[in-house]
This record gives structure tokens, sequence and C-alpha cells, in this order.
């Protein structure tokens, strides 16, 4: 019976197989999976973000970080939510500090905040409160790239003149 080290330095290895191959989309499948075992793991992180970094593609590393965090999130129980919003925003938080320009992690962070301000209530006080955070984030990620965000946030409601009356 192999330990749980051995099988993830293995998929480390076969992650970065598969790069050096040129078959992205089996290292990226790969790679998730061993995010996803415990996706907001300092170390795991740090583990994928390297292997992707040595092939030029950070960018891909933080997408797949992103997504487990989020399916983490996403396969919550409704009892659970208040702390899950809460931590998803946290991993959001912290990423954001080591990748300041990515434009995604602000977009998708906020969209956690709205999330968390419809759960609350967008009438309580609290709820009031992060949909302002969620504000924040919008137009950070705005400011990174409009033309890319104002389209995303089409998609979930939020028009560019409900941003700019935000600030």
């Amino acid at each position: 019976e192999s330990s749980r080290e051995d099988r993830d330095e293995f998929k480390l290895d076969m992650g970065k197989s598969y790069l050096e191959n040129g078959m992205d989309e089996k290292a990226e499948e790969v790679l998730s999976e061993f995010i996803d075992t415990d996706p907001k793991n300092k170390d795991r992180q740090k583990k994928v973000t390297g292997i992707f970094t040595l092939f030029n593609k950070l960018k891909k590393a933080v997408e797949i970080i992103e997504k487990s965090i989020r399916k983490a999130l996403d396969n919550i129980e409704v009892r659970d939510k208040e702390g899950k919003f809460n931590k998803a925003v946290e991993n959001y938080e912290e990423l954001i500090n080591p990748y300041p320009s990515d434009d995604g992690l602000y977009f998708n962070c906020g969209r956690t905040y709205l999330e968390w301000s419809k759960n609350l209530g967008e009438d309580t006080e609290e709820g009031k409160e992060k949909k302002k955070s969620a504000y924040n984030r919008f137009q950070s990620a705005w400011k990174l790239d409009p033309d890319r965000i104002i389209p995303a946030l089409k998609t979930i409601g939020v028009t560019e003149t409900e941003l700019a009356a935000a600030r």
C-alpha cells in the first residue's frame, strides 16, 4: 500500500512529465487531483505553481487552484455556508497578495462576496457590507482588464453603471 506522500509525489512527477511532453490537459487533470486533496494548503499550492512556472504557465496554476477552491465551496451544505464563504474569501484574498495583477482572482473573490451577500440578505447590514466588498473587488478587476471584466460582470447581473455608482 503506497502512502499519500508517494501518491502525491507521483502525481507531481506525472504532471511535470505531461507538461514536458506538451500534454497540458493531462497535466492539468493530474495536478488538479493533487490540489483538490487540500486546496488551501500553501505547500500544495507552491508545488503546483512551481511546476507550472517552469513552463511559463503560472496563470494556469492559479486557475487550477482557484477552481479547486471554488469546487470546495460548491460542495458545501447550507448549514455550513457562512463559514465556507468566509473561507473562500480568505483563500482568494491570500492568493491576491502574491498575484496582485490577476484580474480573475479579484473577480472571483467579488463573486464570492456577492453570493455571500445574497445568502445573508442584501438588506441586512452584513449583507450590504459583503456587497460593498464585492464591488471593491470588481473595481480592482475592472482596472486590471476592463475588456474582460465588463462582459464577465454582465453574466452575474452587475452592470458597468452599478459598478461606477458603487465608487
